[in-house]
């Protein structure tokens, strides 16, 4: 008979805030929910998922789009509304499974962020808090207009004046982590709020994070590479940091 374990029941309660995740970001919860910093391999990932789906307790299907395969809770266990794989948000959550992972094995613990009350507030894609940090970690693989980015940012500000986060980390690629330095360089925000907004450009534009360093902003050694200057993209190409691993 198999049983379910602490880490079993611990990851059940992440899910309940991520709902979705791939193997990737199963790499580094699983250990993270035995305490432990180190990723395990994907094979032991896809094992953990094998033991829950013989439990009928997840379910897993490969997306050509995602890369691979991803996983998520069953209405046994949660009764959440179930995914809907072919939504275009399903790229985006996986993204956020996978930084979400990534805080906890740097001993950050993981909520939902609270639902904005109007248009002039926002909801950030998580809230991950360790002693007095809390960090609002938004994951941006899609560029916004400079007006929206204008409004989030003004949301952001009220939250860290009056000490809801202490910090906004936005995890992105290329051109995510592009528009938003722009939109912030043209925006009113003051610079101590500036200085407390970071932009972290660790996925390529298929929402993969390369590499098993953690990067500075989580405690790690790694610092990720500087973002180019914006360009004209009507006369010319983007450039891609992540053509190669950088590391």
């Amino acid at each position: 008979m198999v049983r379910l374990t602490r880490r079993d029941v611990a990851l059940f309660d992440w899910f309940a805030t991520v709902r979705i995740a791939n193997m990737e970001a199963l790499r580094w919860a699983l250990p993270a929910a035995a305490g432990s910093a180190a990723p395990v391999t994907v094979r032991k990932a896809q094992h953990w998922c094998a033991r829950m789906e013989a439990l009928e307790l997840v379910k897993r299907e490969q997306l050509f789009q995602i890369g691979g395969a991803v996983v998520w809770p069953t209405a046994t266990w949660a009764s959440a509304r179930q995914p809907h794989l072919l939504s275009q948000t399903t790229r985006h959550e996986v993204s956020v499974s996978i930084v979400s992972a990534r805080y906890l094995a740097a001993g950050y613990e993981w909520f939902r962020d609270r639902p904005a009350k109007n248009g002039y507030e926002h909801q950030a894609d998580g809230i991950a808090r360790k002693g007095s940090t809390l960090d609002a970690v938004e994951v941006e693989l899609t560029a916004k207009r400079p007006q929206r980015y204008g409004a989030i940012f003004r949301a952001f500000d009220v939250r860290l004046q009056r000490g809801e986060i202490t910090h906004v980390t936005y995890f992105t690629n290329v051109a995510g982590g592009r528009a938003i330095q722009q939109a912030l360089s043209g925006s009113a925000v003051p610079a101590s709020g500036r200085s407390r907004l970071r932009v972290v450009p660790v996925f390529d534009d298929r929402g993969h994070w390369y590499g098993d360093e953690q990067p500075v902003e989580l405690g790690g050694e790694w610092t990720a590479p500087a973002l180019p200057a914006p360009v004209d993209r009507s006369n010319s190409r983007q450039p891609n940091l992540f053509e190669s691993d950088p590391r």
